[in-house]
Order: structure tokens, then C-alpha cells, then sequence
């Protein structure tokens, strides 16, 4: 998870590396206060995903997203390439805000 321009950090546990992304996350990284907040309500057995523009500004392998969500992006490649509309529906790190000038 992307930090400042040249720093990224890991997750502990473990296993918080490991949440996949989706267009229409359920879990928010922040950063900032090393905490992860429920976006939504999160039912029972739900898989738990964030939006990895969230806290990547551009990111070194983009990917065609498989969320399959009513709002899926396609092509992920961070807060950097996404569109001013886009940019409004989400919630982003201190740093991905910064860049932004948000």
C-alpha cells in the first residue's frame, strides 16, 4: 500500500495482504491511522475487498478488473488514470488525496 511517492507498507496480519479488489469495495484502507473501516454493512461470509486506486496512485501492473460489479472500471491502474467523474465515488488515503489535491 502506497504511503508517499517512493514508499509502499505491509499489511499485518498477513492475511490483510491478501483482500482482493472490487469496484464496489465493502473495506477501506486508511493509512494514515493504520485502520481498515467497513465501507458498508458486511454480510456473513462475504469476501472483504477494497478499491486499490484507493491507495495506489499509479500502479506498476495494471489489470482488467473481474469484479463483475454493476459499476466495474475494466482496466485498473490507479488514482492517477482515473476520470474526474470516477474520482467522486470513493474514498482514498491521505496520500492518493494529496496527489489529487483533494
Amino acid at each position: 500500500m502506497q504511503i508517499s511517492d517512493r514508499e509502499h507498507i505491509m499489511l499485518a496480519p498477513e492475511y490483510l495482504q491478501y483482500i482482493n479488489h472490487s469496484c464496489n469495495p465493502n473495506v477501506f484502507f486508511d493509512t494514515t491511522n493504520m485502520v481498515v473501516t467497513a465501507l458498508r454493512n458486511i454480510e456473513i461470509g462475504e469476501e472483504l475487498t477494497f478499491f486499490y486506486p484507493s491507495i495506489e496512485w499509479s500502479m506498476d501492473r495494471g489489470f482488467s478488473c473481474l469484479c463483475h460489479s454493476e459499476n466495474c472500471l475494466g482496466n485498473i491502474q490507479g488514482a492517477a488514470h482515473l476520470p474526474p467523474d470516477v474520482l467522486k465515488k470513493y474514498k482514498f488515503s491521505d496520500y492518493i488525496k494529496q496527489k489529487l489535491g483533494i
